[in-house]
Parts: C-alpha cells; structure tokens; sequence
C-alpha cells in the first residue's frame, strides 16, 4: 500500500521516495482514468458536494472567462477603429523609447546577470519585434487622453473606476462613429 500511495499521480522519469528508497519510474503500462462522480468531484475540492455541483461550477467559469474575453476583443476593436479613424504620425524616437522600454520588460522576470546577457544577444531583435506595437499603445494613449481632455474629465484616485469606465464607452461609441 505504502508503494502503491508513493506512485499515485508520479509521472515517467520522476523519482518517488518511500521509507529510505528513491525509485525512478521507467514505464506506465496502464492509465486508470478516475470515474467521475460524486467521490471525485469531492476529492477535487471541499467546495464541491456533487458532480453536478462541479460542471456547474467549469461552466460557470467558462462562461466567465469567455465573457471577459469577448469584452477584451471589443474594447481591442475599437481601439483599432479609432486608431484607423484618426491617423497620426509619432515620432520615430518616442517609437524607439517605448520599444526600447517594452523590450527591456519582457527580460525584467529572469535574473539579472541573465537578463543582461539575453539583452546583449537578443535586445535589438526584440526592441525591432516591439516597434509595431508600441507605435500603436502611442497612438492609442494619445487619443485617449484627447477624448478625456475634449469631454472635461480628470482622473483622480477616488473615480479611477468611474474615469476608465466612461472613457472605455466614449472610445467604443468613438470608434462606431467612425
């Protein structure tokens, strides 16, 4: 039983410590796939009473997860509909700065000695990749900031919520203006 416990869930290659000895599993001849019932739905998580309590619940978090999804495709459309809409050129060296900036983050989550090595060999290719894209959060931060200007709105920490929200709906109603 000890043996038996030890290798549930062990993949092939991992090795598995029981009492004083380390065994490495070579090969998985058989996959007992779990019956998916109540018991299970139990084992998965305390919140879960039943199976049915469970698929509720993958449901709802796709459902969710979908719904948020489709809200970010909106906003990012319109977005790109102003954008189109109202062409303005940046200058070729705020361009470089914010790719510069955008590239260099992407390292931000190694070690540093790492890091600055991969910058050294990588960071111009990077920065070239990150052009387009900064271009466009220029363009998109610039017309942003002018519709707040245009309808009076001043962002503070107390209407954060209130500010972003007002301005993401002048943006799409912006956007199908357009």
């Amino acid at each position: 039983p000890e043996i038996e416990e030890a290798l549930v869930g062990a993949t092939v290659g991992q090795p598995v410590q029981v009492g004083n000895m380390t065994m490495t599993i070579e090969v998985i001849k058989r996959c007992v796939k779990p019956v998916l019932d109540d018991e299970f739905a139990k084992y998965l998580s305390d919140k879960f009473e039943t199976m049915a309590d469970l698929r509720a619940d993958v449901h709802a978090t796709l459902t969710k997860n979908r719904l948020l999804q489709l809200e970010e495709d909106k906003k990012e459309a319109a977005m790109n509909a102003l954008i189109e809409a109202n062409p303005l050129e940046v200058p070729e060296g705020l361009i470089m700065e914010q790719a510069q900036h955008m590239a260099a983050n992407s390292f931000s989550r190694f070690p540093k000695d790492m890091a600055m090595q991969m910058w050294k060999m990588y960071g111009q290719s990077f920065i070239e990749n990150a052009k387009p894209n900064a271009a466009r959060l220029i363009k998109a931060n610039l017309l942003v900031d002018a519709i707040a200007a245009e309808q009076g709105m001043v962002r503070d920490e107390k209407n954060a919520a209130e500010y972003f929200d007002k301005l993401i709906s002048l943006v799409l109603e912006r956007a199908r203006i357009s």
